[in-house]
């Protein structure tokens, strides 16, 4: 069986589908209930604000799925959706991901910067969204030891 390679969160666009992301949990919101304007239906929705060792998004959960995480969960998102929302980009599952949690507490995580409130325009030689602010790099390198004299 081939390994699922996940997407680090500074790596994802609105546009990229569909995206596969391990992440904790940080904090989350309180659970609010809204009419779904497409279908009428009465649904339960609460933000989430998860991260990895790149960055933090917001993560959008609905119905059932709103008590099954807490915040320290650490959880893999596959098949989900990154998409562009009036207040900004929303990572969730939509009808074809799979949110599963595989642990708890034990996992490097960076709360800045946070994809879902930073501003996205798109780029129309690419047709892709990208950050009008320049992100920072992922690549991480170990500080300098003095050599001994």
């Amino acid at each position: 069986m081939a390994q699922l390679k996940f997407t680090h969160v500074i790596d994802l666009r609105p546009s990229l589908l569909p995206v596969s992301v391990q992440f904790i949990v940080l904090d989350k919101g309180e659970v609010k209930a809204r009419v779904d304007g497409a279908s009428g239906k009465k649904l339960h929705t609460s933000n989430l604000l998860a991260a990895d060792s790149t960055a933090a998004v917001f993560l959008q959960l609905v119905n059932d799925e709103c008590e099954q995480l807490q915040p320290a969960d650490i959880c893999t998102l596959t098949g989900g959706i990154f998409a562009m929302e009036t207040k900004g980009c929303i990572l969730r599952a939509g009808r074809k991901g799979v949110l599963t949690k595989v642990g708890e507490f034990c996992m490097v995580s960076a709360e800045q910067p946070n994809l879902s409130t930073i501003p996205w325009e798109l780029n129309k030689e690419t047709n892709l969204y990208e950050p009008r602010e320049a992100l920072p790099s992922r690549t991480w390198h170990p500080p300098q030891l003095p050599q001994p004299a």
